[in-house]
């Protein structure tokens, strides 16, 4: 059974090997690694019981280790030092070595996790213990991708703001990701050696193969290899909110330059599956049509719903067995046959999982009152109960889902027996109340965190119920 204490992330840094092209220090790229894994975000929580592994390649930069040491200790991470330099597969090696875990994850030091990032992978191993495997890799966007679209002028912008980048989830980057495949964020698929520095091995292959082969500059095309022609597991490439990887934070000193060239030329031209490497590419082809494909294997589907064209979505919140409108995509808390929604969606305490100024019409009939106003909850990263606020998060929601013009059309009981009788109903509603969403209140947004802008369009009572259309303002 798998649980937490079980694996070992990893993660490689080399604070003697500084790039010039580089435009922060090996201490803060790890800050915000670490940063984008230990920050709770979005309800997404690194397990605490999960050990976090730094290993240092050799050198004798003093500084940069007692700077590293200390970005540890913040975030909880053990630290250690290889005691010889040896290149990313040596240093991989050597951390490998310090763990007792069969499973361990591997970062390279140059990536953001957005969030979600582990839930999914760790989802996948524990609905799917019968698969075999010998690498489980995460979906990777790399940041050469990201500036061609226009999301950064330049590379120098990923570590500009740390602060921005902990607001990026799965949802704030450009819709190209997805429409281009950059990674599979739909399905599982098989794969020779997975994307990028993220990704999982079982330490008992990495036993059996002798470690990566160090004089290599890239371990995981070195283990794709074994993992592919030596055993008869294979690679999986798995949906997951990606990693964002900067691509590339430490060099080889000149003095010892990686000793295979071919290698290093095979990576830059990233074969599918590195099999034999005079004849990587049919080869491959080959040895992908043998296998069984992976439909039938468990994943969790990512929470972004690419419908309709964009600005033009329209959404019915809680749509239950009746949809208000024949294009509408419905949000539920329970899926079909229960309810006719199209996303299972747990209303006021997730996201919409739609891009922001997707949506023309978002409607809310018989919904919102099932949303409490105010909850406290116990949470282990909060020393008192955390105070969260449902409805003013998920107006906040809306409004960000809502093109500039887009409208919010609510119903909702406001006479004390459609109000009441209902034992699932958790918020009062009255014809003042959307007064507050439509900025008629001083303080409401400074004090309750409400950040949207909606101008009250049409208010009126139709027998117990309320009848609201709000108009996004942007």
């Amino acid at each position: 059974m798998f649980n937490n204490r079980n694996i070992t992330l990893c993660i490689l840094c080399a604070s003697g090997y500084e790039r010039a092209d580089t435009p922060a220090l090996q201490a803060e790229r790890l800050d915000l690694l670490l940063a984008s894994i230990r920050t709770p975000r979005l309800g997404y929580y690194f397990p605490e019981d999960t050990r976090i592994l730094v290993s240092d390649d050799f050198s004798h930069n003093k500084k940069g280790q007692k700077d590293c040491s200390d970005v540890c200790k913040k975030y909880g991470a053990s630290y250690i030092i290889n005691p010889k330099w040896t290149g990313p597969c040596g240093n991989y090696n050597y951390a490998v070595r310090n763990c007792s875990t069969e499973m361990i994850a591997m970062l390279g030091d140059d990536q953001f996790c957005t969030p979600g990032w582990w839930e999914y992978m760790i989802y996948f191993i524990e609905h799917n213990p019968e698969l075999k495997w010998g690498m489980l890799g995460w979906s990777v966007v790399f940041v050469e991708d990201l500036i061609k679209v226009g999301f950064y002028d330049n590379r120098r912008e990923f570590y500009k703001d740390k602060d921005r980048l902990l607001l990026y989830d799965f949802n704030s980057l450009p819709r190209e990701a997805i429409d281009k495949k950059w990674c599979n964020w739909d399905k599982p698929r098989f794969r020779g050696c997975c994307s990028g520095t993220a990704f999982i091995i079982k330490k008992s292959l990495w036993s059996r193969f002798g470690g990566f082969f160090e004089e290599l500059y890239q371990f995981d095309e070195d283990y794709g290899d074994n993992v592919w022609n030596i055993t008869e597991y294979c690679c999986v490439q798995v949906p997951t909110p990606p990693i964002i990887h900067y691509g590339g934070a430490c060099e080889w000193p000149p003095e010892k330059p990686p000793s295979d060239v071919r290698w290093r030329k095979a990576w830059e031209i990233r074969p599918f599956v590195p099999v034999k490497f005079e004849d990587r590419g049919k080869t491959a082809i080959g040895k992908m049509s043998e296998r069984a494909d992976l439909e039938s294997v468990n994943f969790k589907p990512l929470i972004y719903a690419p419908y309709g064209k964009e600005g033009n979505i329209i959404l019915d919140l809680g749509c239950g067995k009746n949809k208000r409108h024949k294009e509408a995509i419905g949000l539920d808390i329970v899926g079909k046959p229960t309810t006719d929604a199209d996303i299972i969606w747990n209303g006021g305490f997730e996201r919409i999982p739609f891009p922001d100024n997707s949506c023309r019409l978002v409607m809310a009939h018989d919904f919102i009152e099932h949303i409490p106003h105010v909850v406290w909850i116990e949470d282990k990263h909060y020393e008192v109960p955390k105070r969260l606020q449902p409805t003013v998060f998920l107006f906040n929601e809306v409004y960000r889902v809502l093109r500039d013009g887009g409208l919010f059309e609510i119903g909702v009981p406001v006479e004390d027996t459609a109000r009441f009788q209902d034992p699932t109903h958790s918020s009062i509603w009255n014809y003042k109340t959307f007064d507050y969403f439509s900025n008629s209140y001083e303080g409401f947004k400074e004090v309750y965190s409400h950040k949207s802008n909606f101008k009250l369009i049409r208010r009126e009572q139709d027998g117990q119920h309320l009848q609201v259309l709000l108009q996004a303002v942007k």
